[in-house]
């Protein structure tokens, strides 16, 4: 995660119905919410490990990854996290 250019490790949980981003040196979760029509997950165009989350409350996060595979993984899994848990709205599920 990005914290004024200076980049820590952090750990993404996801959940059926949520999710969570905990920053790994001092156990403090950052981000906890429910998956949202809201919630954007942007992936760069090119070979950049990055990718932008930006929640449902509007703001925007960059996460930096070890490499770009890693980045589509975290990318299409939130996203199919997400697709998944909003149908599940619909369906009167969640």
């Amino acid at each position: 995660m990005d914290s004024s250019e200076n980049w820590e490790p952090a750990t993404l949980i996801l959940r059926r119905s949520s999710y969570q981003i905990r920053i790994n040196s001092t156990e403090v979760v950052e981000i906890s919410e429910k998956y949202s029509k809201e919630l954007s997950i942007k992936v760069p165009s090119g070979l950049s490990t990055q990718f932008v989350l930006t929640c449902s409350d509007g703001s925007s996060r960059p996460f930096s990854t070890s490499n770009v595979r890693m980045r589509d993984t975290l990318a299409l899994t939130m996203r199919m996290f997400q697709s998944k848990a909003l149908d599940d709205k619909r369906k009167g599920r969640a």
